[in-house]
């Protein structure tokens, strides 16, 4: 509705599941807890913003290549 999907204690699987489908990208957390649960929001409009808006809170880095992401450990 706000272009923004919004979060509260989720896991991190059920999270990155979301932005997949919102930015029709393949995301690749295999090395991170993805029961890891997250609380927060993202936007739909700039990929980026969303990334840092998940990660930066939760100490995570990414990756971005073409259509897929990579999350991993900072």
């Amino acid at each position: 509705m706000f272009n923004e999907s919004s979060f509260v204690n989720k896991p991190l699987s059920k999270v990155f599941n979301t932005l997949s489908k919102e930015y029709n990208v393949e995301i690749n957390s295999n090395s991170i807890e993805s029961d890891t649960l997250f609380t927060g929001s993202f936007t739909h409009n700039n990929l980026q913003t969303a990334l840092e808006s998940i990660c930066v809170p939760l100490g995570l880095q990414y990756t971005i290549n073409s259509n897929s992401v990579i999350i991993h450990e900072k």
